[in-house]
């Protein structure tokens, strides 16, 4: 829990992850693409039993027109608490790692996405930047997510968060979530 004022560094990345902010225009502080997939930017937070918290990224950069190569994905992360954090630096949130990235490996979606089909379908495509093969990975293109659930498993009775339809809490797993609408 935040007992003090509590930051994620801006530049906190995704280990691993592809870079981002291929399609994003104007000023910035910093330079892009960015290395990875963002971590910051929340659209919803749930509290787990130690003091660590599931958020869902936002829909990356702000609107589907430039928000193609961020990728949908739930993180762990744990708040500061104050100067008794463990790298001694008061209100620093830790990210922890990423649990899973949304995607549609079956095909419910019923729209293009970006990462199947989108893309190849665009007349013009920011320098540097190439379609990734198609995987069915959801991005802010595809959807602007705003919430998501907890729930206890009937096994272990321990909390896992689902999107709309069912996910696996493991890196990388596949979620498909019921399509509902698609952002103009």
């Amino acid at each position: 829990m935040c007992v003090t004022d509590c930051s994620l560094p801006a530049e906190t990345f995704t280990p691993g992850s592809e870079p981002s902010g291929h399609f994003l225009t104007g000023p910035s502080a910093a330079k892009r693409p960015f290395p990875g997939q963002p971590v910051q930017g929340f659209s919803a937070t749930h509290r787990l039993g130690d003091d660590s918290y599931l958020v869902m990224g936002d829909n990356g950069f702000g609107a589907k027109a430039n928000s193609q190569d961020a990728d949908l994905a739930v993180h762990r992360i744990r708040p500061g608490r104050g100067t008794e954090d463990t790298d001694g630096t008061p209100g620093t949130t830790t990210y922890i790692n990423t649990m899973f990235t949304l995607s549609d490996p079956n095909g419910l979606v019923p729209w293009r996405i970006w990462r199947d089909g989108g893309c190849g379908a665009e007349a013009r495509l920011p320098a540097g930047y190439t379609c990734p093969k198609p995987d069915r990975k959801l991005t802010g293109w595809d959807f602007d997510v705003e919430s998501m659930q907890v729930a206890r498993t009937a096994r272990s009775g321990s909390a896992r968060s689902s999107a709309p339809t069912s996910c696996t809490p493991t890196s990388r797993a596949a979620c498909s979530p019921r399509p509902s609408r698609r952002r103009a």
